[in-house]
Order: C-alpha cells, then structure tokens, then sequence
C-alpha cells in the first residue's frame, strides 16, 4: 500500500474471475509479521471479513471513529462486517504464520474510502 510499507498481502480476485459485477470477493495470504491494509473504512460499500486460518498471534485492529482503537485476536472462523459509512477503521496484523482469509463486499459506482 502507497500509505505504509508495513503492508504486503497476495490476492486472488474471485468475484472477477467468475463474472461478479454487483460483489467483490477475494481470497488473501497475508504473511507473517505484515498488515492487510492501513486503517479504513468505506463510505459506500460494505465489506465482511472471514478467517480460514489465523495462525498464533494475529489481531483485527479496530477503530470506532473518534473512539481509541482496539485489537482483537483472530481465531478461525471469524467473522468481521463493516457497514458503509459506519466509520469502523480497520486493519489486520499477522504474527509468526500467515493469515489467510476471505475479504468482501458491495461494489457501488462510486466509493470513498477513508484513511
């Protein structure tokens, strides 16, 4: 991400590999010891998070608008929603395994994202 050198992830986009238009769905690796992302939300489109394998260590990182972040660990099996405009910043740190998960969501004409 142009933002921080912190993120690296590899991303298969699933949805356009089979013709989605309405939804994006990809499946994403992150590797050890990086981010998914920078903190973000969306004003238009919802996305969802769910974790095949988490691996020792890693969190969800959340942050609540004006509100002080918090960390949560990940387990497999979790399940994470982010309504459009909520202004529910969040990121994803691995530890010593990689996490790897599935990211979705609503794919509106027009989105801002904010960081």
């Amino acid at each position: 991400h142009p933002l921080s050198p912190k993120v690296h992830r590899e991303q298969v986009r699933l949805g356009d590999l089979t013709g989605l238009t309405k939804t994006g769905v990809h499946i994403v690796r992150l590797p050890p010891h990086n981010e998914s992302s920078v903190l973000h939300w969306h004003n238009n489109d919802d996305e969802w998070i769910y974790i095949l394998s988490a691996g020792e260590g890693a969190v969800m990182r959340i942050k609540e608008g004006d509100k002080d972040g918090k960390e949560e660990p990940l387990k497999d099996g979790d399940f994470f929603g982010f309504p459009a405009g909520t202004k529910n910043a969040h990121l994803m740190k691995s530890n010593d395994e990689e996490v790897v998960y599935l990211v979705g969501g609503s794919r509106e004409k027009l989105d801002v994202c904010y960081y």
